[in-house]
């Protein structure tokens, strides 16, 4: 077999045709005779207990270089050329297929020239896995496994994302979904728990400022207010509804804004802090973390259900089923923030309007 341009299984840089290539005898995993003399064994024998077997990776068609100067041969195609063994890979790929480098894209906008067959092969195979190897493992889960869970439409976006960070030993990783959709994101994700507890805090916080916002003294001010409009309505003052709107309105603002003037500086910063916790804390820590707890609860999962089902048949259904994407539950979570705020706004009413 010939090994140029595999990676090695220790260090992982691909062998050159002048590379001496030692074997394991054991599992056929290949090494730099350099790599097997420094640890005297294979990188692969801890997994030798399990019947671990070495496979070559899948081979993704690359464009030949020069045997003399490297130099990638004339070609067209919309391909980069990978900075680390010289290989020429299609440029949506996240990783050289051949040595695992990261791939940049910039640069490279022609038009690709394979086959047909070809051109869906890696375009399936980025929409799928992120252009990793379905065999390679992120987080320490396969990567077909890993799609199979995820599911959606583009489960190699977020693939890519784990990836990235898995590469960084990061537990953070941006996520716009989660930043803008916060607890919905994670009941979407089917993340109950998580999505649940963050509503639960967002109506406290809620709660918490409907009762350091009215003030004894605001509340009874009005009241006030809302009982003369109530004695001008039956009286008839008002000549239209138009007219009584523009007056309550007017008048309410006017209580509102002194009752602010009036607040202490303690009273003021607490209710912003609420605010910017709220509007802006809490979204940027979900960007930042949602993925990291959605990783968390693939590696979780993924290992019970492989436990709990041998067939692999099974195994794939039950990945498909207890992951993906659920707009259940999404709908459920915007049902309970209309629940709870209607019952916050219960609450302001009865308190400031008690002749209702």
């Amino acid at each position: 077999m010939r090994y140029e341009n595999i990676p090695c299984a220790a260090c992982g840089v691909p062998f050159t045709p002048e590379d001496s290539v030692v074997v394991c005898p054991d599992c056929g995993a290949p090494h730099h005779a350099a790599c097997w003399a420094k640890e005297n064994r294979c990188a692969c024998s801890d997994r030798h207990a399990e019947g671990f077997v070495w496979e070559a990776p899948p081979v993704i068609p690359t464009i030949p270089v020069h045997p003399q100067t490297s130099e990638p041969l004339p070609t067209d195609g919309d391909t980069v050329v990978c900075p680390s063994c010289g290989s020429r890979v299609y440029h949506k790929v996240m990783y050289c297929p051949r040595c695992g480098c990261a791939i940049g894209n910039e640069g490279f906008h022609q038009d690709y020239t394979g086959t047909e067959e070809e051109m869906d092969r890696i375009l399936n195979n980025y929409e799928k896995y992120g252009g990793l190897s379905p065999d390679a493992e992120v987080d320490g889960i396969p990567c077909k496994e890993y799609s199979a869970f995820v599911g959606g439409g583009f489960p190699g976006r977020v693939i890519r994302k784990v990836a990235n960070a898995e590469r960084m030993n990061s537990k953070v990783s941006w996520s716009f979904a989660a930043f803008f959709f916060g607890p919905l994101w994670f009941l979407y994700r089917k993340m109950v728990k998580e999505g649940l507890l963050l509503i639960l805090i967002q109506v406290l916080l809620a709660a918490i400022t409907v009762k350091l916002y009215l003030t004894p003294e605001l509340t009874q001010e009005l009241r006030t207010f809302f009982a003369s409009v109530y004695e001008s309505v039956e009286s008839g003052e008002y000549e239209s509804s138009a007219e009584l709107q523009e007056g309550m309105l007017s008048e309410n603002m006017r209580i509102l804004e002194e009752a602010n003037r009036n607040r202490s500086l303690a009273s003021r910063l607490t209710l912003e802090g609420i605010r910017l916790t709220s509007e802006l804390v809490l979204p940027i820590l979900c960007g930042l973390f949602g993925l990291w707890f959605y990783r968390k609860k693939v590696r979780r999962e993924v290992s019970r259900l492989r436990e709990e089902n041998p067939d692999p048949t099974a195994f794939y259904a039950q990945l498909e089923y207890k992951g993906g994407t659920s707009i259940g539950l999404a709908a459920l979570g915007v049902l309970a923030y209309i629940v709870c705020i209607f019952g916050i706004g219960a609450v302001f009413l009865k308190n400031v309007l008690p002749v209702i």
